[in-house]
């Protein structure tokens, strides 16, 4: 058994309350399947993606606009850990299909999609250097990780770095401010053992834990994507362009699931075409099309079709279409991070979220209900009792910058009875959003009235949280619902809950050495009396470095090129 740095294994730590305090680590940090150096919310996440910045992506936000509740926002960020002084050099791909996509019905298979893709003009055309162009949303011809460009014209198009409107449809298309907020270098530091907490605990019950030192301001946390920028695609559109008239995702009225894709060009094939016979005709190519390109042509036998294929006229227009392999996939936030190993985060990206409760069901511990499942009182209350008792849930802003935990998240009565609730609400990955759910705010995440009782975020209700938004501090709703609701086995010495008979779809606290990392349900970037609440903070709006938008597209503008009005640690620009 791996010792930590006071001299003694996590198993046989003196006393039941100095054990459980470690062990409670397990309830959200287990699931970090590396101890090597990882990257959060999807960040350069496998090496493909990590080799294809243009389609890596950080982050999927979905939610209505606060100003018009009638509309969808959609976002999707890539290009991680752009750096504004190399602002010029991010573009995005000019192959690369990338993809909204969405469930309106029972399961998790796409029911509609919208597609954007880019091209290379000169600067005289587009300041930018590049246009955007979008199509649908429209019903995909072909569905799952393989794709091919929608056989329409598109919605819209233009220039990237401007917002576009045509229609019904505002797009938008280029750099804007990384608007995750985690304290990445801290976490790796605790998982390689260097340090113990995001924020130094030095009166625990098993000694002075080392973490960051509390500021003047009482934050403790480093925001590692801060002064970074991102390459983002933000759509708004009617959210009954993708819903429909009675969207059921998962079976819930109202609900649809969201998840964004990239992927490379593939094979081409043969697609039927919608034109007439009196379509222009031209010759199959005989080099490889570029992507995106719609090569109308001949079908004969030599193409290798059956002769009912060709009946009655063998020179029915077809079109030689571009296939997309899907390379990766977001949905919710820290969801790759936090539960799939990292060798595994190939296959997963590669995979579609219709089947993914096959395929990763595994990986997701069972969930606390009401009742005791091990006579010990491992119960969700329980759970509570003890966070409260250990004093993991005291931050406020009545003692700022002396707590040691966030507050619960949940109420201590929270009555789920369903042990695989954890399960349910992860999986399949993707965020899940009500449309009947009206905006209660302006600026998304920052709520007229604020608070956790925000009826937008409803918390647990389909999924972490209904969409997302921006402003929603989402690494505290993830670690503070999982330190609350995971089962976790504990060794029967410590006498806590959980320490009954062994569970065979717990989390193993003897087994794992990764539990350091989110002991405090918070990684302390906002101050003390902003912890416990993940909708609804004040500006810089849940820990943000630049301010966001309360108008489409809703990000934070680019950081500036250093030396410039904005940044800090750099000498002014003269």
């Amino acid at each position: 058994m791996k010792e930590n740095k006071h001299g003694v294994s996590r198993r046989h730590l003196v006393g039941p309350l100095s054990a459980a305090l470690l062990t409670l680590v397990v309830t959200a940090a287990t699931a970090f399947y590396a101890s090597s150096k990882l990257w959060a919310s999807d960040h350069r996440d496998s090496p493909t993606a990590d080799a294809n910045s243009q389609g890596d992506i950080t982050d999927i936000f979905a939610f209505l606009d606060p100003n018009t509740p009638a509309n969808l926002v959609l976002i999707m960020d890539v290009n991680p850990f752009a750096v504004p002084a190399e602002t010029p050099t991010y573009r995005f791909s000019t192959t690369f299909l990338y993809q909204f996509k969405i469930a309106n019905g029972p399961t998790a298979l796409e029911s509609v999609v919208i597609q954007a893709t880019f091209a290379n003009v000169a600067t005289t055309t587009c300041a930018s250097g590049q246009t955007i162009s979008v199509y649908g949303p429209s019903v995909p011809p072909i569905t799952g990780t393989n794709n091919i460009l929608l056989n329409e014209t598109p919605t819209v198009t233009g220039c990237t770095g401007t917002t576009l409107t045509q229609g019904t449809m505002q797009v938008f298309s280029g750099l804007r401010d990384d608007p995750f907020v985690a304290d990445i270098g801290q976490l790796n530091r605790i998982l390689n053992g260097s340090q113990d907490l995001f924020r130094a605990f030095p009166t625990s019950a098993v000694g002075a834990l080392s973490g960051r030192a509390v500021r003047s301001d009482t934050t403790s946390g480093v925001d590692g994507f801060g002064g970074f920028n991102v390459s983002a695609i933000a759509i708004e559109l009617p959210a009954t362009a993708v819903a429909g008239s009675a969207a059921d995702f998962l079976g819930a009225a109202g609900l649809v699931g969201i998840w964004g894709t990239t992927s490379m060009p593939g094979p081409s094939v043969f697609q039927p075409s919608p034109l007439s016979v009196s379509a222009p005709i031209e010759p199959a190519p005989t080099a490889p099309i570029r992507a995106f390109d719609r090569v109308p042509t001949i079908i004969t036998p030599s193409h290798g079709l059956a002769s009912s294929e060709l009946a009655p006229d063998l020179r029915r227009p077809v079109f030689y279409s571009q296939t997309y392999v899907q390379f990766q996939r977001v949905g919710q936030q820290l969801f790759k991070t936090v539960f799939v190993p990292s060798a595994s985060r190939e296959a997963f990206n590669s995979s579609a979220p219709v089947d993914d409760m096959t395929n990763w069901v595994g990986l997701i511990p069972g969930t606390l209900t009401t009742t005791d499942n091990d006579g010990t009182g491992n119960t969700i209350s329980g759970r509570a009792g003890l966070l409260t008792a250990l004093g993991l849930t005291d931050a406020s802003a009545a003692t700022p910058g002396v707590g040691h935990g966030a507050p619960l998240l949940l109420p201590a009565t929270f009555a789920n009875t369903n042990a695989n609730l954890l399960q349910v609400a992860l999986l399949p990955d993707v965020l899940r959003l009500d449309v009947n759910l009206q905006p209660t705010g302006v600026l998304p995440g920052a709520a007229a009235v604020g608070g956790n009782g925000d009826p937008q975020l409803a918390l647990g209700a389909f999924g972490l949280q209904n969409g997302r938004r921006p402003a929603d501090t989402v690494t505290d709703i993830l670690l503070t619902l999982a330190r609350q609701l995971a089962d976790v086995n504990f060794p029967a010495s410590l006498g806590v809950p959980g320490s009954g008979p062994p569970r065979a779809n717990a989390l193993n606290f003897a087994t794992d050495p990764r539990v350091l990392a989110v002991l405090q349900g918070t990684d302390w970037i906002k101050p003390d009396g902003q912890v416990g609440n993940v909708s609804g903070n004040v500006a810089p709006y849940g820990g943000n470095t630049q301010p966001l938008l309360a108008t489409f597209p809703f990000l934070a503008a680019p950081n500036p090129l250093p030396g410039d009005p904005g940044t800090v640690g750099f000498p002014p620009q003269e």
